[in-house]
């Protein structure tokens, strides 16, 4: 699983590179890889396969996976941050807002406490 877990996010990353993603961006996610690589490598070089220490071997392993899920989660961070345009300059931003948080419109017509403010001065009306 670990070895998946790891082809998987090399692949995702080789995706990325490959879409223009800048590799300064990636860096994080490189250390990630950088790290469920070497538990991996270490466990196959080991020769025992956790034979002597299966609890530790697992141990290991299971940092592996973690690793490289954390990789996972990190590009897709930086992917999600990449699609969504960011306003350059202060009016775009203003227009962003005034879109989520339009003004209240005025209407001619008098609202209820108007009515009574207006009933309480001329009670005749």
């Amino acid at each position: 699983r670990a070895e998946d877990a790891l082809v998987q996010l090399i692949g995702a990353v080789e995706k990325a590179r490959k879409s223009g993603m800048d590799e300064a961006a990636l860096q994080q996610v490189f250390d990630f890889q950088r790290k469920a690589q070497w538990r991996v490598d270490f466990i196959n070089a080991e020769n025992s396969m956790g034979f002597h220490a299966p609890q530790e071997a697992a141990r290991i392993l299971a940092e592996s996976i973690d690793y490289s899920r954390q990789g996972f989660v990190s590009l897709s961070t930086l992917q999600q941050s990449a699609r969504r345009p960011s306003p350059a300059t202060t009016e775009e931003k203003a227009a962003v807002l005034g879109q989520l948080n339009p003004a209240p419109t005025r209407t001619a017509t008098s609202t209820p406490l108007q009515k009574t403010a207006s009933l309480v001065r001329d009670p005749d009306r």
